[in-house]
């Protein structure tokens, strides 16, 4: 390994791993909405801003606005970390669909539900449940959302139509339009207490089931979930745990999420927007993004290094390392992976070129939604007590 002389002996250590790779966190809130009565040097506008799981910092937000019902019963329910993007409110829907949507620069920062995009360099976390209580029924607002997880690798939340003269129709409508695996349709409004205004209030189930999904592991599903704060919802959902024919299976069948009622209120639905792909269920794309941003965050360090086969080695073990870990028995986020140097990829000219592939494999485990009891007849069991008694 050396062609300089030494008559002893020395110590040659070989790194061969490049990194240690950790799954990012999966369960940071982003939520988009006004409070004209924020302080404003600590909730600036079109600034992300991280409430650490601190239910008293959102006092800074006032008591107007969308954003300052949302947080406090949000922080009922649990301690989540929350990025807000607080946008200047108007009267004239126009400017406000405007702040809301915002603009996306490419010098200085971003505005409205873009300004998500700023929050890893400004607020050091990045939000993958991003939500808009009050407005996400816009349907420009929630696109914009969507584009936004796209780069962020997060889910939307989106509360469909849920007026006095809106109907599950007009949710189904939203859910067919929106139409992709990031979107996560709601309907319709829940019931739950605010302790400021001191009654019950309709609110979007934005808000309840981004906090049950901040709470949930990236790999498991936020559904049949109770919530003990939810006290009614805004329109009649039927249900019932085996039948086929109700508002409730329609709904989740469409990829609308809702509230049912059994054994209390629970969040009811598997289903994204892209309900007939294999992107249909939540977890799984939820899952899918954790690994690959896992991937992406770690090997940063593997970028410029001569392609070696000490090279293709390493990296190749550390990405199964990690794969192993999520396989393992503590974990079972997947059932199984594997990564390997494929070399019908990896040519001479291809790695003269500067190109190294890493392919990569893993199993997801199926969701539990339709689960079947089979019922027999055995009467060989009467025979064995006959038997037994003689």
């Amino acid at each position: 390994m050396s062609d300089q002389f030494l008559h002893g002996i020395e110590v040659i250590g070989v790194d061969n791993g490049y990194s240690i790779i950790e799954t990012p966190r999966a369960g940071v809130i982003g939520i988009l909405g006004t409070a004209p009565g924020a302080n404003s040097d600590k909730f600036p506008l079109n600034t992300p801003v991280l409430i650490p799981g601190l239910a008293s910092d959102i006092t800074a937000l006032g008591e107007t606005g969308s954003l300052p019902m949302a947080l406090r019963l949000m922080f009922r329910i649990a301690t989540p970390m929350v990025v807000v993007v607080r946008v200047e409110a108007s009267t004239d829907a126009d400017t406000q669909l405007a702040n809301l949507v915002g603009s996306n620069v490419t010098m200085g920062f971003s505005t409205g539900a873009y300004a998500f995009l700023d929050a890893p360099a400004r607020a050091k976390i990045v939000p993958r449940i991003l939500v808009a209580p009050w407005f996400s029924h816009i349907e420009q607002v929630t696109d914009t959302l969507i584009s936004v997880s796209e780069n962020l690798r997060g889910i939307v939340f989106a509360d469909a139509p849920a007026g006095e003269a809106d109907t599950y129709v007009q949710a189904l409508d939203y859910a067919e339009r929106l139409t992709h695996k990031r979107a996560n349709p709601l309907w319709p409004f829940v019931s739950m207490y605010d302790s400021v205004t001191a009654r019950l209030q309709s609110v979007p189930m934005s808000i309840p089931w981004s906090v049950v999904e901040s709470k949930t592991n990236y790999y498991d599903s936020s559904s049949n979930t109770p919530v003990l704060l939810i006290d009614g919802i805004s329109k009649s959902v039927g249900y019932g745990r085996d039948k086929r024919n109700t508002l409730s299976n329609l709904l989740n069948e469409k990829g609308v999420g809702t509230a049912i009622f059994d054994e209390g209120f629970r969040l009811w639905g598997n289903r994204t927007a892209d309900p007939t792909s294999i992107w249909r269920y939540r977890a799984h794309v939820r899952l899918d993004d954790m690994v690959c941003e896992a991937l992406l965050q770690a090997n940063l360090r593997i970028v410029d290094k001569r392609i070696t086969p000490m090279y293709a080695a390493g990296v190749t073990e550390d990405i199964n390392a990690y794969l192993r870990h999520l396989a393992s028995p503590v974990v079972q986020a997947i059932a199984g992976g594997k990564c390997w140097f494929d070399k019908s990829l990896n040519t001479a000219d291809e790695m003269e070129a500067g190109h190294a592939y890493f392919t990569f494999d893993y199993g997801r485990f199926g969701i539990a939604e339709h689960v079947q009891l089979i019922r027999k007849i055995n009467q060989t069991y009467v025979e064995e007590v006959f038997a037994n008694a003689a």
